[in-house]
Parts: C-alpha cells; sequence; structure tokens
C-alpha cells in the first residue's frame, strides 16, 4: 500500500545578528513546524524531551505515536517530513561546488551524468576530479551541506556546545567552497552540473538520513540515476529506498522513505516568533486535501514503523 507522507518547508531569509542566531531562528521554525504536525496529523504533543538518538545521532520520537520525522535545514530554508515510516530529508540550493567533492562522494555513472557525459571522463578531467585535498579540509568535504547528524537543528537536545559546534562547520563549509572557487586549478562546475550534483547530493543524504547511518555509509554505495520523460520523473537507486524531489524556487528537496509513498508539499510560514497565533489559525482553518484525510485517517496497522521496530535506537 502506498503511505502519505507531508513534506513541510518554510522560507527564512532573515539574517543573523549574532552568531548562532541564525541558526536559533531555523531550530524555531522547525519545532514550530513539528508541534503542528504532531498535533494535527497524529494527535500528539511534540515534547524534545522525547526526542532520542540512534547509533548515528539520527533523532527518533520515543513517544508512544508511530511516529518518523526528518528535519533539514540550509541558508534560507527549513523542511520537515512527518510520516508514520521512516524518512529522510535534505535540501540544498545551487552552490559553488569543485570538481574533486565529485570523485570522493559520486560513482563513475553518476559523475558522467553530472558533466554531461556519455562516456568515460578523459584523463586531463580525471586528474582535476581525483586531486589531492588537504587534510583540513576532509572533515568539510563530509559536510558538504550544513544538514549533518551533528546539527542541533534536527537533534533538539539540549547541548550549549553544538551551537558553537554548528557554526565551526558552517564557516569550514565556506572555507572550502571559497578555495574551489578562488583556485581555478581546482575547477568547478557550471550552473547546470551544479543542478544535477545538487540532485544527486540531496538524494544521497536524504538516503543515509533515512537510514539512520549518516556519514558512516560511503556515499558512493547509494548510486542514482534521474530519467525524465514527459514530465515523469525516474530515480533509481543501487540501495533500497524510496525517492522523491521537487524543485521549490532555487532549492532541491530530496526525501527517501523506507516503503512507496505519495508526499504532499506544504508551505509553513516562517515568522512563527511574532506571527504564531495568525499561522495557527491560518493553517487549523485550511481545509485538508484528500491525501491528508486519508493520511489522517490511515489505521496504525498501516503504519509499519511502530514505536517497538524503529530503526537504529540504542
Amino acid at each position: 500500500m502506498e503511505h502519505t507522507i507531508i513534506i513541510y518547508y518554510a522560507f527564512c531569509p532573515r539574517k543573523a545578528e549574532a552568531p548562532g542566531a541564525y541558526l536559533k531562528y531555523q531550530r524555531e521554525i522547525a519545532d514550530n513546524i513539528l508541534q503542528y504536525a504532531f498535533e494535527t496529523h497524529f494527535h500528539a504533543a511534540f515534547d524534545p524531551g522525547k526526542i532520542i538518538k540512534g547509533k548515528h545521532g539520527k533523532p527518533y520520537w520515543n513517544g508512544e505515536e508511530p511516529i518518523c520525522f526528518n528535519v533539514s535545514n540550509t541558508e534560507g530554508l527549513v523542511v520537515c517530513g512527518i510520516a508514520s515510516q521512516e524518512i529522510g530529508v535534505d535540501a540544498e540550493a545551487l552552490r559553488e561546488v569543485r570538481l574533486p567533492l565529485l570523485s570522493r562522494s559520486c560513482s563513475q555513472d553518476e559523475i558522467n551524468y553530472i558533466l554531461n557525459k556519455t562516456k568515460d571522463i578523459p584523463d586531463q578531467d580525471k586528474t582535476a576530479l581525483t586531486e589531492h585535498i588537504p587534510d583540513q579540509d576532509k572533515t568539510a568535504l563530509a559536510e558538504h551541506i550544513p544538514d549533518q547528524d551533528k546539527t542541533a537543528l534536527a537533534e533538539h537536545i539540549p547541548d550549549p556546545g553544538k551551537e558553537a559546534l554548528d557554526e565551526d562547520i558552517k564557516r569550514q563549509d565556506r572555507e572550502m567552497l571559497r578555495e574551489g572557487v578562488q583556485d581555478p586549478g581546482k575547477g568547478t562546475l557550471g550552473e547546470l552540473e551544479q543542478e544535477r550534483f545538487v540532485r544527486i547530493w540531496t538524494l544521497k543524504e536524504s538516503y543515509i538520513k533515512m537510514t539512520g547511518d549518516g556519514m558512516s555509509f560511503p556515499l558512493q554505495q547509494a548510486e542514482f540515476s534521474i530519467e525524465e520523460n514527459k514530465g515523469k520523473r525516474n530515480i533509481k537507486c543501487s540501495q533500497s529506498g524510496f525517492f522523491a524531489q521537487k524543485k521549490i524556487k532555487n532549492y532541491w528537496i530530496s526525501i527517501c522513505t523506507s516503503q512507496p509513498a505519495q508526499p504532499i508539499w506544504q508551505e509553513f510560514p516562517a515568522d512563527v516568533s511574532t506571527h504564531r497565533n495568525q499561522q495557527s489559525a491560518l493553517l487549523k482553518h485550511k481545509k485538508p486535501t484528500a491525501l491528508e484525510t486519508r493520511f489522517n485517517t490511515q489505521e496504525p496497522a498501516e503504519r509499519p514503523f511502530a514505536k517497538q521496530t524503529i530503526h537504529g535506537c540504542p
């Protein structure tokens, strides 16, 4: 049976006034989305104290309700996926990408797709792709998109050190990407190639976030192909999972679920701190779609990932 999942996304263009302020702002948006979604779709109160972490840091709901969720944040956007089965969500805008990153995260077929090549890459291109990256960049390389298990946004676990860690990771991201832009010898991708890379990357991220393996799983082992035909998109992966993608403005959002799923995409008002009452009234009076009604009325037996079968929890 095909299940329904709800994908909420909120644009958050506000700039940070101080270090860590923007992350705190995005965390507030994510918490409000989760609070609304828990109440609306599961008739449950979202309690951060009931969030536990799996082996590799993935947050899980430890309440009685069979709720699965995943959070992604990038500059200007927060995305939350809510489901009754395991789910992974990742979002990213187009950005400068240097060539060595491809060889460390993508298979040869994925590289050919990203670079729009139908045969093996010439030797001179392979040299650029396999170029040595300094040790100080290796950690940032694995954290290319600032939305990993280390981020406090998805964990919802109080820790005064996490905010500083998040800022340090983002600083390394910026340094790595700036080096790629400033050093022509390392090579960067054009706009079309950037878009294809972001599509592949977010699919990989959504998969490792769904499984809970995080960066412990070699990204090259989750190989993707994307086919577009008459408006229909076919995404295939070498690993087990069900995938969907959507481009919203300049962002690509990818989702991975453990079972076939029909996503419902819903924008959520971002200014939760000053307009929470207006937003609550707007959302509560919104007429539910047929798919939302189906999601809300699914029987627990149709939800394969109840609390006792949660994957990856200690």
